[in-house]
């Protein structure tokens, strides 16, 4: 049996078919001037079809999806079958909605009374990409969450390790100085056994707030070491300017003026500082530095704590 008796049945169906269905069907020239539009068009884009019918569909695009669409025009010179898109488009009150189009070619391009057309099926697919950027922040947040210390707001030694590895092969790679600090907050064990964990915690905030006053370029990072300890790396920063940048944390958290009775240098709260500054280089491990950064603290902490101390320095 037959589906389609007639020619004339075949077309009122497909046009039932069409004008039934809740994507948007169009035909458009090669330009991309709408021919034909579905009255899917209303509850999708809120126009009338009459409205749209020789108008250009790319001025209804969003302008940055415009460029995002590579050759947007050339492959409905040259493929029968479009790509699918996925584009924002203009609805008649302003705002945008996110449309998938598919496409393909009709009709005879040597034929210059009809010419050749394009026939595309376009579907509202905004609740997935609402869904889409919600994971997509929700991972970013994820990500954010995962590099950052709970206490502190620094990043996490994890984070640290990562960025660390990162920056000495760029300094490798372009022989640039790469400088580390260390940073060891005096007696904190002191600290908690007379203030408590609650001050404590409240001690290791104010301390990092202080280091980020006194490490404000972009390229600095600070990190949560472990427990009272903090390491700071400064790419493209020499001897000098490393030991510059250790002395202003030192002033700076001795200027909060913390009270510390238990501290055998001070009446406040204190810090030590080892500083080790190395051009990296191939048969060198990224940890070298590290440990000389950790020998210049041992340094600073055997001399009387409440200093910063580089590493080499005599």
């Amino acid at each position: 049996m037959q589906i389609l008796e007639s020619d004339a049945g075949s077309d009122s169906l497909y046009r039932t078919l069409i004008e039934q269905s809740t994507d948007v069907v169009s035909m458009h020239d090669l330009s991309g001037r709408i021919l034909y539009i579905s009255p899917s068009c209303r509850a999708l884009l809120g126009y009338e079809p009459v409205e749209l019918i020789g108008k250009n569909v790319y001025d209804l695009f969003h302008p940055e999806d415009l460029t995002k669409i590579p050759g947007i025009t050339a492959p409905m010179e040259t493929a029968p079958e479009l790509p699918l898109i996925s584009y924002r488009i203009r609805t008649k009150n302003g705002g945008y909605v996110w449309f998938e189009t598919s496409g393909r070619i009709t009709g005879n391009e040597h034929d210059s009374e009809n010419g050749q057309t394009v026939i595309c099926i376009s579907r509202d697919i905004s609740s997935r990409k609402q869904t889409e950027q919600q994971l997509m922040k929700t991972n970013e947040l994820l990500q954010k969450i995962s590099s950052i210390d709970a206490l502190t707001g620094l990043a996490n030694r994890r984070f640290f390790d990562e960025r660390f590895a990162k920056e000495w092969r760029h300094a490798m790679r372009f022989s640039t100085p790469l400088s580390v600090i260390l940073l060891d907050i005096d007696y904190f064990k002191r600290y908690n056994d007379t203030y408590g964990h609650h001050d404590g915690d409240a001690c290791l905030q104010y301390v990092a707030e202080a280091m980020r006053h006194a490490a404000k370029r972009p390229g600095d990072m600070i990190a949560r070491y472990g427990g009272e300890e903090f390491v700071i790396v400064l790419p493209v920063t020499d001897g000098r300017g490393a030991l510059y940048v250790a002395e202003r944390m030192r002033s700076e958290v001795e200027r909060l003026r913390i009270p510390h009775r238990g501290s055998a240098v001070s009446s406040f709260v204190t810090a030590s500082l080892g500083v080790a500054t190395m051009i990296p280089v191939r048969n060198v491990s990224l940890r070298e530095l590290i440990i000389r950064a950790d020998k210049a603290l041992y340094r600073a902490k055997q001399e009387g704590r409440n200093r910063a101390i580089a590493y080499g320095d005599e």
